[in-house]
């Protein structure tokens, strides 16, 4: 089988947030953790991968990344079709198949959740969000190692970021290095 043509598929194109460079992304699942509670995020979704391109060009961007990696983006179900809702950094993060539990979860958060044609999909969108999350926090920790903070020690207690029982993750916006370091 030859391999799959995304250049029709929609992105989005990251100018200002948790990136250290203007990035393309493939899933808004890739995105959300990058601009969400970020002020004066600047951010934009294209049609295609050429038009976000030219975009970057236009705004002078010299040198940006593409990271079109773990795609999430699948053919939306039709009418009538099965529906299955992703929903992650809600009161729940998970896969449903009934909008009213969907909307439970993320509603009154800032969550991120799209729905899909299969379970797959709505997998891969869920373990892409979480992979950006993760990457927004190793990068803060990243530029405060390179700002001369030292770590306590090699334990790591997510506890202060992760609750199992809580509502909401904690907002990145919320936190600074000087909090939990």
């Amino acid at each position: 089988m030859a391999p799959k043509d995304n250049r029709n598929e929609a992105c989005y194109s990251v100018y200002r947030g948790r990136v250290d460079t203007p990035t393309i992304y493939r899933s808004w699942s890739q995105v959300h953790p990058r601009v969400t509670g970020y002020a004066n995020a600047v951010h934009k979704k294209f049609d295609t991968i050429e038009l976000a391109r030219k975009d970057m060009q236009s705004r002078n961007v010299g040198h940006f990344k593409e990271e079109m990696g773990m795609e999430a983006n699948g053919k939306k179900p039709g009418p009538r079709k099965r529906k299955y809702y992703a929903v992650a950094g809600g009161r729940h993060t998970g896969v449903f198949t009934d909008w009213d539990d969907a909307d439970a979860a993320s509603k009154n958060t800032s969550a991120c959740h799209e729905s899909f044609a299969t379970r797959e999909e709505a997998d891969r969108f869920i373990m892409a969000w979480k992979d950006a999350y993760a990457d927004t926090w190793r990068r803060q920790i990243r530029i405060a190692l390179d700002s001369g903070w030292n770590p306590k020690d090699m334990k790591m207690d997510t506890g202060f970021l992760l609750g199992k029982d809580c509502d909401v993750l904690p907002r990145l916006e919320n936190l600074s290095i000087g909090d939990g370091f």
